[in-house]
């Protein structure tokens, strides 16, 4: 178990990714899920907010304000 520093912001969600897609989705300008826009959250201090593990990575999304 791991937990978010900081504020989340609401209707996030978070995806698992496979590791060699983690750039594509830092680089993504939007994705689309459930018919509702996302990007790469990313924090000033942080960086993405992408926690790799040995053969997956977990990446948070936020709502991409239009």
């Amino acid at each position: 178990m791991w937990k978010y520093w900081g504020l989340i912001p609401v209707g996030s969600i978070q995806i698992i990714i496979e590791k060699k897609d983690k750039t594509l989705i830092k680089t993504a300008d939007k994705i689309i899920y459930n018919e509702q826009e996302y990007k790469c959250y990313s924090d000033d201090a942080k960086g993405f907010m992408i926690l790799e593990r040995q053969d997956y990575c977990i990446c948070i999304l936020e709502i991409k304000v239009v």
